[in-house]
């Protein structure tokens, strides 16, 4: 299973991802529920990750240190009009962490149906968004641990999109059925690759020239070519889509890989 261990003790990645995906959502029920008490953005923050993760290891009743690498990605579509707003926005998290964290509260805020303001004062929505809790491919895995003894040579700052049926593999290196793919800090209209702390996060956002697809997976990769990349994410929507249309609406990624440790 692809995470790293301390000690000689291995847990079922997927008994994980399903208990943090419970703990994630009666995160986000008391979260609706205190909503009105509170003035600030409500989404996932530092402490609610924690506490995800604590509830996790605490049900596992996980012994000794272990860490492993978790990411949550969304995948959205909007409409040319309120692009423009989001294509500022998003370009703005290339210089400000803190930003970037704001723009994943925004995400959670969409994904949950919750009012989001422009600068107008207008509420502001994506035409269609998906949320999906995933593992970090062994490539992904294998360039963590060479990065750490000083070895690593790749930089992940490729986006893909595809629209592939299937599942998710910890052998995973390409999408099933790839549509596009883009250099975040150099093609994506706004969008940024940062971190805070051990959280890294990507934000990419297509041209809406991309051909029409039914989109259903993405990942994060480290070049343009499926011949030579490695691949850091790679999620698949279980079904669901975001249908793009040539000029009509501008495809987005979001992608949070989490480092998490316990012990």
């Amino acid at each position: 299973m692809p995470f790293l261990l301390s000690v000689v003790h291995i847990i079922p990645l997927p008994l994980i991802v399903d208990v943090i995906k419970h703990s994630m959502a009666q995160v986000l029920q008391y979260q609706q529920e205190e909503k009105e008490k509170e003035v600030v953005l409500q989404g996932i923050t530092r402490k609610d990750i924690e506490e995800i993760f604590s509830r996790a290891f605490a049900e596992y009743n996980v012994k000794g240190n272990i860490i492993f690498h978790f990411d949550v990605s969304y995948l959205m579509n909007w409409h040319l009009s309120d692009f423009e707003y989001i294509k500022k926005l998003t370009w703005l998290t290339r210089f400000d962490a803190g930003l970037m964290k704001e723009w994943h509260r925004l995400c959670e805020r969409w994904f949950n149906d919750q009012t989001v303001l422009d600068y107008r004062n207008q509420p502001i929505e994506p035409i269609g968004i998906l949320r999906k809790a995933d593992r970090v491919p062994n490539e992904g895995m294998e360039q963590i641990a060479a990065d750490i003894i000083g070895k690593g040579t790749h930089v992940f700052q490729w986006d893909c999109v595809g629209k592939g049926v299937g599942s998710v593999y910890p052998a995973d290196n390409i999408l099933i059925d790839e549509v596009d793919r883009i250099n975040i800090p150099v093609e994506s209209i706004g969008g940024s690759v940062n971190r805070d702390g051990s959280t890294v996060y990507w934000v990419a956002n297509y041209p809406k020239a991309m051909q029409d697809a039914d989109c259903t997976e993405g990942g994060i990769v480290s070049t343009l070519s499926q011949g030579t990349d490695r691949m850091m994410n790679h999620t698949v929507f279980d079904g669901y889509i975001i249908p793009h249309r040539q000029g009509i609406d501008v495809v987005s990624r979001t992608t949070v890989l989490y480092q998490c440790a316990a012990g």
